[in-house]
């Protein structure tokens, strides 16, 4: 649909709202109308942000019920519930294999 008859279905809800009489339209007329004024973009956008608030919510309601169910204090539950987004270690991720980048580069077991 282009932006012309965009503005005409436009001016034509308008004059039906402003006007003394009601004009009927059909159905289509207003899903038409109706889908012009969604943004679609902003939407999905919106949905996005509240899958991932619920996915925080769950992730830290878990740690939260981790951390009393193991009786923890309040420093420790708080760092649980701080610290709930981290992933722990892979077996590939630890340290002990020959490192890339040499931290001190003046010591000479560096080179």
């Amino acid at each position: 649909m282009d932006t012309f008859s965009e503005i005409g279905n436009i001016q034509k809800a308008l004059s039906c709202t402003s006007s003394t009489s009601l004009s009927v339209t059909s159905p289509d007329e207003m899903m038409t109308s109706q889908n012009d004024i969604i943004n679609f973009r902003a939407l999905e956008v919106e949905l996005q942000a509240a899958v991932e608030s619920e996915r925080k919510y769950q992730r830290e309601n878990d740690a939260k019920l981790r951390a009393v169910h193991q009786g923890a204090p309040y420093d420790q539950f708080r760092n649980m519930v701080l610290t709930s987004h981290l992933k722990p270690l892979e077996k590939q991720d630890k340290v002990g294999g020959a490192r890339k980048q040499p931290w001190n580069t003046v010591a000479p077991n560096n080179q």
